[in-house]
């Protein structure tokens, strides 16, 4: 899926390096079967109701944030907003055709926003696309999340306040068996904008960070928490054991916060309610499209 699209890169020696790691990695590109059946079991005994219920939803709403950021240790972050757009749409893409051999149908896709989920606190500079990486910096902006809003579904404040909520609540969802149904709050305010009841939500946070930081965030993954690596915590979600384990705090700090992390969830817009919900992470982050590549596809396989 997606096979079509390369990540865009500086250099040849970037390229080479990149590469290098991909193909010494070849674990990246491949999820066991048993694997899947596995999570497909644990997502089946957490959401037990909707393998019945998806069949009456009609037609849902695809909507997506997504934000690639280059995380240089001591520097300020650089948001590369225009090859972000460009990815999430085609994310948007990908899981609306394949979903839509598994059954799905979707009234509409939009890329919402850009790093809705990101601080705000801080602010990243802002760079269109990958090649620019090497210009002089100050030339271009600095601005705190988000970096992009669509005018369509964005158009008011409280609209806008609406969508980071549910940007947000999507991102650092999470839920175990013994816990009752969760609602998000903010969905019920954006059914009017999304046209229709249900709605299919994902979010995306990539870094991409330097070669020399991924390998030393992989030496080090067994590192706790307070642990630093060039004044940068080495942070838990280079260390996720399983699958099972993946979760993601809201308000992503870049100080906190590596590799590729993806999000997914299916709400039902008249009252919040959370009918699906799936989350991955690849701590390589986008050295190739290939992590995301193998998160989407793995994705789209769990989903019932």
């Amino acid at each position: 899926m997606c096979g079509h699209k390369s990540w865009p890169r500086g250099s040849a020696g970037v390229a080479a390096l990149a590469f290098l790691v991909l193909v010494t990695r070849p674990v990246l590109s491949q999820t066991r079967p048993g694997e899947i059946k596995h999570q497909i079991k644990k997502l089946k005994e957490l959401f037990p109701a909707f393998e019945n219920r998806k069949n009456a939803m009609g037609p849902l709403a695809l909507v997506g944030d997504f934000v690639v950021v280059e995380d240089v240790p001591g520097e300020i972050d650089k948001v590369y907003r225009e090859d972000s757009k460009v990815l999430g749409r085609s994310l948007l893409d990908t899981l609306a055709l394949a979903l839509g051999n598994k059954g799905y149908s979707f009234s509409s896709r939009t890329l919402v926003s850009v790093g809705d989920v990101v601080n705000d606190k801080k602010q990243c500079r802002v760079l269109e696309h990958w090649e620019q990486r090497e210009e002089d910096t100050p030339q271009f902006p600095l601005q705190s999340s988000p970096f992009y809003r669509d005018s369509v579904l964005c158009t008011s404040d409280s609209t806008r306040a609406a969508w980071h909520g549910l940007l947000s609540d999507v991102w650092s969802f999470r839920k175990t068996k013994k816990e009752p149904g969760h609602s998000l709050e903010s969905a019920p305010s954006l059914r009017t904008a999304i046209g229709t009841d249900y709605a299919l939500v994902v979010v995306v946070v990539a870094t991409k960070a330097t070669l020399g930081k991924a390998l030393a965030g992989d030496a080090l993954s067994g590192l706790p928490l307070g642990k630093t690596l060039f004044g940068k915590k080495s942070a838990m979600k280079l260390s996720f054991d399983s699958w099972e384990k993946v979760r993601f705090p809201p308000s992503v700090d870049f100080d906190a916060y590596s590799g590729l992390g993806m999000k997914l969830a299916v709400i039902d817009f008249r009252n919040g309610e959370v009918l699906w919900s799936d989350g991955d992470h690849n701590r390589w982050g986008l050295l190739g499209v290939e992590a995301l590549h193998t998160l989407t596809r793995d994705m789209i396989k769990r989903m019932i």
